[in-house]
């Protein structure tokens, strides 16, 4: 799993041919081409050619299911129907955008709708490992065909219900920010005897322990800006003294830090961070070993580089811990911030209003990785939106057991994606 690396690519095919079954219409109105043999493009032409088009992401690949005996219904890939459900992996993350893509076009072209101006449908079938091979290879095609989007909506945040501190309405979180990434390698060598009995302290082992402490227990800077913009549209509907505090963030910020940090989410949207990941050591349990390693992801905020985060990380490394950056991997800077006061965000948020008119609207930082960080160059209008109900709950199941989606959040997910390509 990782970069070219997939369980089966004859499933990517099967896709592109079912989706043929079940969407004829849709595939009679648009025009499709298959990008690098497995990612999908699908062009519908609107009425007024002069106008950029609007473009909407996807992704067809998933990450691997844990195994089918521990799924409450059916098995990871079934679609088993239950209590009005369906369940398996991909369905919040994120086939359910391209199925509801699909679902739409299909709708509308057998009313006979053509759109004011023309939609582009692509979903790229490795976003989970980078999207080197299907976004990036999209974006190739979209710049030799010199299209420039007029916005595009890609996966990111939701109709969240109890997700927003102090906050009891759903809240429609628009991701218009994007954390970079990089991920890094640590190695020590041992420089003793491998026998455990008589090791050279400290052991390889022990100092890339030394070193992801560290790195854990790195506070970087702080920026609010991110949770005011965040919670600054929503300051009518919080209690006193939070609302004021975050209309105020930059005079509260520290005590909106020392409040929020310990807090996972909260801390990751407000500062980068390191973790460790995947370790490596010895295969036998009285044997030191030669070499011990680390890989350590570290996610970066806006106004934070990849040269910055990673200097940190050399920093503070003990000695006998070298580190490089992981070049199987792509490194990405912090995506540009889309404005959230200009038209394209206003459309955005009556098309919001219209099918979730319960809901509030907010800007939200992205703290994962999406496909539309590779189309950063074509726009500046990136709306990171997956328009899907979610308690925390479900949230707690994208890449995990039991990952579903209610059939009535996935038809109000149909009815987002009628009424922004009817209103665009």
């Amino acid at each position: 799993y990782g970069r070219g690396k997939f369980a089966d690519v004859k499933h990517f095919k099967s896709i592109h041919k079912e989706l043929e079954i079940l969407f004829p219409a849709a595939h009679k109105a648009m025009k499709r081409t298959i990008v690098n043999q497995y990612s999908l493009m699908y062009e519908w032409q609107g009425k007024d050619t002069s106008l950029q088009p609007l473009v909407l992401i996807s992704h067809i690949d998933v990450v691997p299911a844990p195994d089918s005996k521990d799924w409450t219904c059916g098995s990871a890939f079934s679609g088993c129907l239950q209590d009005g459900f369906v369940y398996g992996r991909g369905t919040l993350d994120v086939k359910v955008s391209l199925l509801a893509q699909l679902e739409a076009v299909e709708f509308m072209a057998k009313q006979g709708h053509v759109p004011r101006r023309s939609i582009i449908i692509v979903s790229g079938h490795d976003e989970e490992v980078g999207g080197a091979d299907g976004a990036m290879e999209i974006v190739s095609v979209l710049k030799n065909r010199g299209i420039r989007p007029w916005a595009i909506i890609d996966e990111g945040g939701f109709v969240g219900s109890g997700v927003v501190p102090f906050v009891k309405a759903p809240v429609a979180l628009v991701g218009t920010a994007e954390k970079g990434m990089v991920r890094v390698l640590l190695t020590a060598n041992n420089t003793g005897s491998a026998h455990a009995s008589i090791a050279t302290l400290p052991s390889p082992a022990g100092r890339i322990g030394q070193a992801l402490h560290a790195l854990e227990n790195w506070r970087a800077n702080p920026n609010s800006k991110f949770f005011r913009n965040l919670l600054a549209p929503l300051a009518l509907h919080l209690p006193w003294p939070v609302g004021f505090a975050a209309v105020n963030a930059d005079l509260f910020q520290p005590l909106l830090v020392k409040a929020l940090e310990s807090k996972g989410t909260m801390n990751a949207y407000m500062r980068s961070t390191c973790v460790g990941t995947m370790l490596q050591g010895s295969e036998k349990k009285n044997v030191v070993p030669s070499t011990a390693s680390a890989m350590v992801d570290c996610r970066i905020l806006p106004g934070d580089t990849v040269n910055s985060v990673v200097s940190y990380v050399r920093s503070v490394l003990p000695a006998g811990v070298d580190a490089k950056i992981d070049i199987e991997e792509l490194f990405l800077e912090p995506a540009p911030v889309t404005n959230s006061d200009s038209n394209e965000f206003a459309w955005l948020k009556q098309v919001i209003g219209q099918v979730f008119p319960d809901a509030l609207v907010s800007p939200y930082l992205m703290v994962g990785g999406t496909d539309s960080r590779h189309f950063t160059d074509l726009t500046e209008n990136i709306f990171r939106f997956l328009p899907v109900r979610m308690t925390q709950k479900e949230v707690d199941l994208l890449h995990n057991t039991n990952e579903r989606i209610s059939i009535h959040s996935y038809m109000e997910t149909i009815m987002f994606f009628v009424v922004a390509m009817a209103r665009a």
